[in-house]
């Protein structure tokens, strides 16, 4: 007598007798602790964090609800409204910032649509069902840089390059704990000499072996040194036996201009009953914001210009009636061609340190390295995109440093050029 009122107790209080219990959402969180930023794939809004078990290795992801529904096998049939074609994305995950997503704890069998007549359509995944109660492994998966990530934007368009990325795991039980916090592990601070281990490279202050995001420009429209003769009516004077050509004249500065690290000068020089003409334009970087001169000053010239082809080289020199240097700039394809005799009082060198680099499965791993700017006892060590001052005697020079970079030998010239590149300007600080 005394068991029926607890059987209908027990049905009264709703009893899930052999049966799967409901499923409870986790909030999955990926916490960047490092002091640089972070990229994750996220075509599918997944934040590079998956749910499965680590065995090993191997790691087997639990098959989440698709974030596409033409993927569900009640739609995949579909074909003629039903498409799914996912950008490949990124999102960047700033130092102290976090991405944080729902896991809905249900699993998604694959399986195959039946499209009618017996055909096999694609692979689909079924309607969900609750996970089993048990300890999951949260993975995480990042790239510490991405083609793309200069831009600056949170979210853009990227491939990972396979074996870009670095994937850690966290052990959690479900449903006990409902909020799966992971966090990359810090790399170990360089030591002194920016010493790391062998196979690791000191960026940001840390030892890597996979390359971080960096600021290093790419050589580009904004971020360049070109030099091209416009015009030469008499004016310059080829230089015989030099390779690459060179080009001298001295003659008096018309009407210049400079906007948006473009140079633009007209030269004038009186010769017999006439005067010959000629003129330059030189991109700079665009971190150089002004190139004075005075109207109908005498500046003399060498000039270096590039042809039609990308990879030839750009040199240009150009100092006043004294002698004394007002702006020297190159850009090569890693052998110089400027001398320090060309930039005196300022020596250049690019055997600096390694500080930078950036991989890709196509070039391989390139390696940016600072540029040391020396004159007297005056020497400043400047990495590619930044600028640095050189005193020398009561002159002061802003020595930029444009590219200094080398790629493997191996890399397809085709796809990858420039495999090498060095470049740098020189500007007098001129009180006009």
């Amino acid at each position: 007598m005394a068991i029926l009122p607890l059987a209908v107790a027990a049905m009264a209080g709703g009893c899930n007798c052999g049966k799967t219990p409901p499923p409870t959402p986790i909030t999955l969180v990926a916490t960047n602790d490092l002091d640089f930023d972070i990229f994750v794939p996220d075509e599918s809004g997944q934040g590079g964090l998956t749910v499965g078990h680590q065995s090993g290795t191997d790691f087997a992801p639990v098959p989440e609800k698709p974030a596409c529904p033409c993927l569900e096998c009640d739609q995949a049939c579909n074909f003629e409204i039903c498409q799914c074609a996912p950008t490949p994305m990124a999102h960047r995950i700033r130092p102290g910032q976090s991405f944080t997503r729902t896991f809905d704890g249900n699993q998604h069998p694959a399986s195959r649509a039946s499209c009618g007549a017996g055909d096999l359509g694609p692979v689909c995944f079924l309607a969900g069902e609750p996970i089993e109660t048990d300890n999951y492994d949260l993975q995480l998966c990042f790239a510490t840089d991405v083609t793309g990530s200069s831009a600056g934007t949170d979210d853009f368009p990227a491939t990972f390059d396979s074996g870009s990325l670095t994937c850690l795991t966290k052990t959690f039980a479900y449903p006990g704990q409902t909020t799966w916090t992971i966090a990359p592990t810090p790399p170990p601070p360089c030591g002194a000499g920016n010493a790391c281990p062998s196979g690791q490279l000191c960026q940001h202050g840390v030892c890597s072996a996979n390359c971080l995001a960096n600021n290093v420009p790419s050589i580009g429209s904004s971020w360049d040194v070109t030099v091209n003769i416009v015009d030469d009516e008499g004016f310059f004077t080829r230089q015989a036996g030099t390779s690459p050509v060179r080009y001298t004249g001295t003659g008096q500065v018309g009407a210049s201009s400079f906007s948006q690290g473009a140079l633009f000068l007209p030269l004038a020089r009186a010769e017999g009953a006439g005067e010959v003409v000629g003129s330059i334009s030189v991109q700079l970087p665009s971190t150089i914001t002004s190139v004075p001169f005075i109207a109908s000053e005498t500046v003399s010239l060498m000039v270096i210009s590039q042809n039609n082809d990308p990879a030839s080289p750009a040199g240009i020199v150009i100092r006043d009636a004294s002698g004394n240097l007002i702006l020297a700039a190159e850009l090569d394809t890693g052998t110089r061609v400027l001398t320090d005799t060309d930039t005196a009082p300022v020596t250049v060198n690019g055997n600096g340190t390694a500080f930078a680099c950036t991989q890709s499965d196509v070039c391989g791993r390139s390696l940016d390295t600072t540029v040391l700017f020396g004159g007297g006892n005056a020497q400043v060590e400047v990495e590619d995109g930044k600028s640095g001052p050189v005193t020398i005697g009561t002159t002061t020079y802003d020595a930029t440093a444009v590219a200094n970079f080398a790629g493997p030998a191996s890399a397809p010239a085709e796809v990858c050029a420039p495999t090498t590149a060095f470049g740098y300007a020189i500007l007098a600080r001129r009180n006009l």
